[in-house]
């Protein structure tokens, strides 16, 4: 009965902003009172849906498996040469059907815990990349095409092609 436990909380994406979800709707987990200290994001499954790590200092740690509703998706894992190995700062655009999406590669995500190094891109319906560009921190640019949608690929900087993991 330590006063300082919090509940915590799951919030939703969308077009218009997050919004918090119904702890009784997403699971038990998000209804129990604790003292988390980290939370860590992978997939470590390989389905497309990024899962959770919970670290507490008043219970184990905690996997949680995200079982919600999934449309395509794309991961890419990329690896430095000139740039430092993790490739933090790398920027990657990945356009498919018009539309394109943007992410960075960062460090330094959390207390005593770092999410996995990969980079996740919902696509919603799209089942394929039409290309991926990858600025590199060296000032590098690489650019790949005939990428499938709902796979995990890993870049290195320099190699001209991709490799399905």
């Amino acid at each position: 009965d330590l006063p300082f436990r919090m509940q915590p909380q799951i919030m939703r994406g969308g077009e218009n902003g997050f919004v918090l979800q119904d702890s009784a709707e997403v699971g038990d987990y998000w209804q129990r009172k604790s003292i988390g200290r980290t939370l860590v994001v992978l997939d470590f499954n390989r389905d497309g849906r990024m899962d959770l790590v919970g670290n507490h200092l008043d219970q184990p740690v905690t996997l949680l498996e995200n079982q919600s509703e999934s449309l395509n998706w794309i991961q890419v894992e990329l690896v430095g040469h000139e740039s430092e190995r993790d490739a933090i700062g790398a920027e990657v655009v990945a356009r498919s059907n018009g539309e394109s999406w943007t992410a960075w590669q960062t460090g330094g995500d959390g207390l005593m815990a770092t999410n996995e190094q990969i980079l996740h891109f919902g696509l919603s319906d799209a089942t394929n990349i039409d290309s991926l560009e990858v600025r590199w921190p060296s000032g590098d640019q690489q650019t790949f095409e005939g990428m499938a949608a709902n796979g995990r690929y890993l870049i290195v900087e320099g190699q001209p092609e991709w490799w399905l993991e």
